[in-house]
């Protein structure tokens, strides 16, 4: 099986869409202060350490909420360690600090690091916010049911994705696929 990152850029040019590319470079040029600020408070503030904080109360006051949850949910403690709130505040970080840094002068790779993090910390955040919802699950068939379900996603997910930048690099594709 040919490698991913052994073709070069001209393989792939015509699979680009040339929206996105615009779309993508012309966010990056008009990102102001306020906009980064925006960015941070939503992301970083709302997104991930508030449904921390709720996170972390419906896990430690289980037994006390009005609808009554399962005491032996084995998601409480997953992801319950305030650090992986900030791993997920670093890849923002990243990609502020990348975007501000390489906006004027190279804003290629501006682009490259704002989707590559962008992406990671979506999936992070998904991953925390699956945790955060099976607290509500009571039941614990139905609750190891939609982890089978997230990881088979997650699983043909990532091997569709490989298959397809593969075609793109070394394939005869001259678009993405629809799908991702």
């Amino acid at each position: 099986m040919k490698k991913l990152f052994t073709g070069t850029f001209t393989q792939v040019e015509e699979a680009i869409s040339v929206n996105f590319a615009k779309n993508t470079i012309k966010n990056i040029e008009r990102l102001n202060f306020l906009m980064i600020i925006i960015f941070l408070v939503f992301f970083v503030g709302l997104a991930s350490y508030a449904l921390f904080g709720v996170s972390t109360y419906i896990g430690t006051h289980m037994n006390e909420l009005v609808v009554r949850l399962d005491d032996n949910n084995e998601f409480i403690t997953i992801f319950s360690n305030i650090w992986y709130m900030h791993i997920q505040a670093m890849f923002i970080l990243t990609i502020v600090i990348g975007v501000l840094l390489f906006r004027k002068k190279n804003k290629i790779k501006a682009a490259f690091i704002y989707n590559v993090f962008l992406n990671i910390f979506i999936l992070f955040f998904l991953l925390y916010f699956f945790k955060f919802t099976q607290l509500f699950v009571s039941s614990s068939p139905l609750r190891t049911i939609y982890t089978i379900l997230l990881i088979v996603f997650l699983l043909y997910t990532f091997v569709t994705s490989y298959k397809n930048a593969i075609e793109m690099v070394h394939g005869t594709a001259k678009k993405r696929s629809r799908v991702f």
